[in-house]
């Protein structure tokens, strides 16, 4: 039996109705130009892979524990802050819902802003704060006791998209593998060949941090064809996947 199934029962009948409401999709952002600013990051864009997430966790929320009073949810890469803060304003029983970016090139401050554009309907549940890839995964950093990043256990890991240039392929596998940890589990949404190169990469970084990686999907969408493999057509079609990454012993469960 799992914990959702240990909660009495009109904990149960209060997630059931929560699971049963459609998600808000009233979250606003702006882009740097709207703004009157040089665009700088790749983070002022809703990328089709932060959609699709959001139709996933709001499909299978209880599924994946984001209805569990208290849950604690880290976005990776934020960029616009999108994803983060749909989940923010849509599950109210959250603890907390931190969204992260570099500071580099001003992608912390677009961020915030984005949260600041939504502070009513975000209730305090969305903050934001810098992540630095190649620090926090630096093996042997030890990154500050008041760095909330390091500070939390997270429950659910989120991102998206975040795999086109070297940082994404070395860097995301080891900060993922310092984070994933007592029953973590990560929902990263990817664009699957459009470099097959760095899929590759990727996926072999994360099994070197121990990390075990199972394509999921919604409850009530069909399951693809198989993808060739890679390398074999030139131009393959792309595909957007959902992988969730956990320890051995999070996935078997």
């Amino acid at each position: 039996m799992d914990k959702a199934d240990e909660s009495r029962p009109e904990e149960r009948a209060s997630r059931d109705e929560r699971q049963s409401l459609r998600w808000a999709h009233d979250i606003a952002t702006e882009t740097d130009v709207q703004r009157g600013l040089a665009m700088t990051t790749t983070g002022d864009h809703v990328w089709d892979a932060a959609r699709h997430l959001v139709d996933f966790c709001e499909s299978e929320a209880d599924e994946i524990g984001l209805l569990r009073d208290g849950a604690t949810v880290l976005e990776l890469g934020a960029g616009c802050g999108f994803l983060g803060m749909m989940i923010a304003r849509n599950v109210p029983s959250l603890k907390t819902c931190l969204l992260t970016e570099m500071e580099t090139g001003g992608a912390l401050e677009h961020l915030q802003h984005n949260v600041d554009l939504n502070h009513d309907l975000l209730e305090g549940r969305a903050t934001t704060s810098a992540c630095d890839w190649v620090t926090f995964g630096q093996p042997g950093s030890d990154p500050d006791s008041t760095d909330p990043v390091a500070a939390e256990h997270w429950d659910i890991i989120v991102a998206s998209d975040l795999v086109y240039d070297e940082a994404g392929v070395e860097m995301l596998p080891r900060v993922l593998g310092r984070l994933i940890c007592g029953g973590t589990v990560c929902y990263y949404c990817h664009t699957l060949h459009r470099y097959d190169m760095m899929d590759a990469d990727f996926l072999q970084a994360l099994k070197a941090e121990d990390l075990v990686v199972t394509e999921v999907r919604r409850r009530s969408e069909a399951t693809p064809p198989p993808s060739p493999p890679p390398f074999e057509c030139l131009f393959n079609e792309h595909r957007l996947v959902i992988w969730r990454i956990a320890r051995a012993e999070a996935a078997a469960s």
